[in-house]
């Protein structure tokens, strides 16, 4: 009959098929839910959430047009120094505004509007006001091309406070919010990071 050896190596030649099998279905799963996660499904259910979340804070706010962009890389200059842009990818606006703004701002340089990124990237927000007059004329030149006298734009961080995009809410008035709003909204722009990427 059978030897204890030969026991011994056929339970083993057993159990490694059976890992084997084991390793492949596990891998498989994580493989399918992973591509779901990167797929256009992922990103189409990320926007439906963003979009319902800004709907949402543009009737709670009685804002005029409230939109989200994201910070994205766009190549590379010559001297290998990254390029960076930005997009404004989800929109929301009342029955006043004529147009919609995304289209204009979609691959956009962040070096054109270095003077509104840089208060937003190192204070975290900006106020923007028509009837304060604004010393950089491209700030101006953005609250004009998306409309209304009053913009607030607040920086949404990631993993390591790194800038992954920005909230902005623009009023056609001239709209003073209060600190508990302001804060409210601080803390609203961050429950959009886990649709906007890695936190």
């Amino acid at each position: 009959m059978f030897k204890d050896t030969e026991i011994i190596a056929a339970l083993i030649a057993g159990v490694t098929v059976l890992l084997a099998e084991i390793i492949k279905i596990v891998y498989s799963y994580y493989k399918d839910k992973n591509e779901k996660k990167n797929g256009l499904t992922y990103v189409i259910d990320n926007d439906f959430e963003i979009d319902k979340k800004i709907w949402g804070l543009l009737n709670n706010l009685n804002a005029d047009r409230i939109y989200v962009g994201r910070f994205h890389n766009g190549g590379a200059y010559d001297s290998g120094m990254d390029i960076r842009k930005f997009s404004i990818t989800n929109e929301a606006f009342s029955d006043e505004m004529d147009n919609l703004i995304a289209p204009i701002f979609r691959e956009r340089l962040v070096s054109e509007f270095i003077n509104l990124f840089r208060p937003l990237i190192f204070n975290g927000h900006i106020e923007i006001k028509t009837l304060e007059k604004q010393n950089d004329k491209i700030v101006q030149k953005f609250l004009e091309a998306i409309g209304g006298q009053s913009a607030y734009i607040y920086c949404i961080t990631g993993m390591n406070d790194k800038p992954i995009g920005f909230l902005g809410i623009h009023y056609n008035e001239n709209v003073n919010l209060s600190n508990e709003k302001k804060e409210n909204i601080t803390t609203f722009s961050q429950t959009l990071i886990p649709f906007l990427g890695k936190k």
